[in-house]
């Protein structure tokens, strides 16, 4: 153990306990890792925010879709409709909540963990289901208290949705996948895991120190659409959001049109250079596609994008 040799007279002896306290603290009082905090690691992703290269889109198009919730014949028609609209292979991107509350959660996770051509970010959903399936091997939940369905995800599915990360940044197109929301001005390493997974608006509060601050909710209590406030430069796209349906702002595009409640599954196809970064990434052709789900999966207490 360390301690700063100080004059313990007057000012310095806060110094030296200061100091003192620094180095003993850790090991009087180590830091608590109980099983909460641990099981809590288990469900973060092994990477929380991953990178889409260039070599990976070239000669293709690009396609975000948004939350599908279980919903896999959907997934197969935007992808027909999309095809129809070009020549190229296309990668598909989701914008997370891959599963939950449709019919084919397990098939959505086979297909999208198999595909070379299909990456996602984690949404709500998807980790709540991560945190349920973990409880469930560990016999921390009864067989009521566990979905019949989570109990048939396989160790390599269950592997894949642990995988999935809270952001994909595609630098060559200066675009970054989220599943809620980013808040504006800080950077990715300090945006908040709940935010990211959650948010849908904004509220300003006065805080005693910096004054008018904004802090991110998933409540539906009055606030600014976060999209509005985002300024880029890079453009977001992004779900969680089926009450307010497809949002077209400048620097971002939300894509939860609520497809699991008789709304539409909706996708941006980016018509990419065959080499991305040597084309006018400010000016790719873009367009919105949107198919109807094979019936309503899921009623809601308000009414869907139609």
């Amino acid at each position: 153990m360390f301690v700063a040799k100080l004059q313990p007279i007057g000012k310095n002896m806060a110094s030296l306990l200061t100091i003192t306290a620094t180095f003993v603290a850790p090991y009087i009082f180590p830091k608590k890792h109980n099983s909460q905090q641990r099981f809590q690691d288990e469900t973060e992703p092994y990477i929380r925010h991953k990178t889409i290269h260039e070599s990976v889109l070239e000669g293709k198009d690009l396609l975000i879709v948004g939350d599908v919730h279980g919903c896999c014949d959907e997934i197969f028609m935007i992808q027909d409709e999309a095809r129809k609209r070009t020549k190229k292979e296309i990668v598909t991107v989701f914008v997370g909540d891959l599963i939950n509350k449709g019919p084919k959660s397990i098939e959505v996770l086979d297909y999208v963990s198999h595909s070379t051509l299909c990456f996602s970010v984690r949404g709500n959903h998807d980790q709540k289901i991560v945190s349920m399936y973990l409880k469930h091997i560990k016999g921390m939940l009864s067989e009521d208290e566990c979905k019949d369905w989570v109990k048939l995800i396989t160790p390599r599915q269950a592997d894949f949705l642990k995988s999935l990360p809270y952001t994909l940044s595609i630098p060559c197109l200066n675009i970054i996948i989220v599943h809620a929301g980013l808040l504006p001005g800080k950077t990715l390493k300090d945006q908040n895991p709940e935010s990211m997974l959650n948010m849908r608006s904004i509220v300003y509060e006065k805080d005693d120190f910096h004054g008018t601050v904004f802090r991110p909710t998933s409540t539906k209590v009055p606030g600014y659409t976060w999209g509005r406030l985002w300024q880029g430069p890079e453009h977001v796209y992004f779900g969680h959001d089926a009450i307010k349906g497809l949002q077209l702002n400048k620097y971002c595009t939300g894509l939860d049109t609520g497809c699991v409640y008789g709304g539409k599954l909706t996708g941006a196809l980016l018509h990419l250079p065959d080499i991305p970064s040597q084309g006018d990434i400010e000016n790719i052709h873009r367009e919105i596609i949107s198919i109807k789900p094979k019936k309503t999966y899921k009623d809601v207490g308000y009414k869907a994008t139609k």
